[in-house]
């Protein structure tokens, strides 16, 4: 099957960060200090975070369940029945103290930097519904087209990217642009094409999803406006949990080209060039 060749296809939202980067020397980290997870370090190429959502209000007077120990890396669950405990560890522990911009720059934000280095880096969050990932993904979108303390890891994300960019305006010209693909039951769709099917083609270790189409975006309202079309394609289909939650699997991709000036007055003076010589050939 398709999902097993992208691997990935359990996620109910994934975005993917890439950088096609012409000069390496241009590309420099936009934060700098993360150490828990570096994922420019082999031994921690993967890493897994979890989030303690606060009590629905169904829930309000439930037992809890489950808390974060002191050490920020473990939580204990408790068996309400016979009030037994069991510890668990992870790379990150968060709970409802956690606000999104904290979850962000501890977790989050080093793989960005890892994206600007030239690196592949890949956030996804996996859960039952009702469990929070729309919100940690997504949070509440700034109508103003500006973050909010209620924005989540994607806009953050791109706020991150565009802060870059304006950093480097002097010594490059950097692109980003954004893709968005639907995983429904074996169909790949592009939310981006009007659920335009998408082919799938593998290239060594890698499978391309040919056609996919890719828009550039320049600000958070670019963003919000391509993120609302995709959503609006997006298939629903009940589930008992929730009656309004999606089924299918959405995956955003984020590709950051960039070119240094100099290489960029090369190609101005190339394309002017042959321009001239065809204007001259057909006179």
């Amino acid at each position: 099957m398709f999902a097993d060749r992208l691997r990935l296809c359990l996620n109910w939202i994934l975005f993917t960060i890439k950088l096609r980067n012409k000069n390496e020397e241009v590309s420099e980290s936009s934060k700098k200090g993360h150490t828990l997870c570096n994922v420019m370090d082999t031994e921690h190429r993967i890493c897994v975070a979890i989030r303690i959502r606060p009590p629905l209000e169904r829930e309000r007077y439930d037992t809890t369940c489950a808390r974060r120990m002191d050490d920020g890396c473990s939580i204990v669950m408790t068996n309400n029945e016979d009030h037994s405990t069991t510890s668990f560890g992870f790379d990150f522990c968060f709970d409802e103290s956690d606000d999104q911009r904290g979850i962000y720059e501890e977790a989050v934000q080093e793989m960005v930097d890892a994206g600007l280095q030239g690196n592949n880096a890949t956030i996804f969050t996996y859960g039952q519904t009702g469990s929070g990932k729309t919100y940690t993904i997504l949070g509440n979108m700034s109508e103003g087209g500006s973050l909010s303390a209620e924005s989540g890891l994607f806009l953050r994300v791109f706020g991150d990217l565009f802060e870059y960019r304006r950093r480097v305006a002097s010594k490059a010209h950097v692109l980003i642009s954004l893709s968005a693909v639907e995983l429904y039951v074996e169909d790949v769709m592009d939310l981006l094409s009007n659920k335009a099917k998408i082919r799938l083609r593998d290239s060594g270790d890698e499978t391309l999803l040919t056609g996919l189409n890719r828009v550039e975006v320049n600000d958070m309202r670019d963003v919000m406006r391509q993120f609302r079309v995709a959503n609006s394609f997006r298939s629903v289909a009940a589930t008992k949990m929730n009656d309004a939650s999606s089924r299918s699997h959405a995956l955003f991709f984020i590709d950051i080209f960039q070119v240094p000036l100099e290489s960029m007055d090369m190609i101005r003076a190339a394309v002017g060039t042959k321009a001239s010589m065809n204007s001259s050939l057909s006179s």
